[in-house]
């Protein structure tokens, strides 16, 4: 989260995203601001051809090549958030946003999803009713 746009934000969101994810990805898709094509390269290039990441970007919610489901899940965070008068501060901001995520994944039936839950779909969701089913497993497991 960022309240604003600058090619220091691209760095930091491409370095949390690099150093999060487990592989090296093959593909990332970026809406056309002009930071992330600056960051890429420095963040993800590499002289050796089958360790390069291709940075695409999307042209228009028509074309295969989009950021339609992201941009609609920060229009549902959008609105969530909106209501709570902006969020200021980065450490409530992150645990409120942080909650919204797992009940978007976890709780919300999507109709996209055939009135199911994204971590249903995922494989992980079984068993997981509510908060409390949540709370409890991640208990178990630590």
């Amino acid at each position: 989260m960022s309240k604003t746009r600058t090619i220091e934000d691209a760095t930091e969101l491409f370095y949390i995203a690099r150093n999060k994810s487990k592989t090296r990805p093959k593909m990332i898709i970026t809406d056309k601001l002009g930071q992330y094509h600056r960051t890429f390269n420095k963040i993800f290039y590499t002289r050796y051809l089958e360790d390069r990441v291709e940075h695409l970007t999307s042209h228009g919610f028509r074309l295969p090549i989009n950021t339609n489901l992201i941009e609609r899940f920060h229009g549902t965070v959008k609105q969530r958030y909106k209501v709570m008068h902006d969020l200021k501060e980065p450490y409530s901001a992150s645990v409120v946003l942080d909650g919204f995520v797992t009940h978007y994944n976890f709780f919300l039936e999507h109709s996209y999803l055939g009135y199911t839950t994204p971590a249903i779909v995922a494989g992980v969701g079984d068993g997981i009713y509510n908060w409390g089913d949540l709370i409890d497993l991640a208990y178990d497991n630590f």
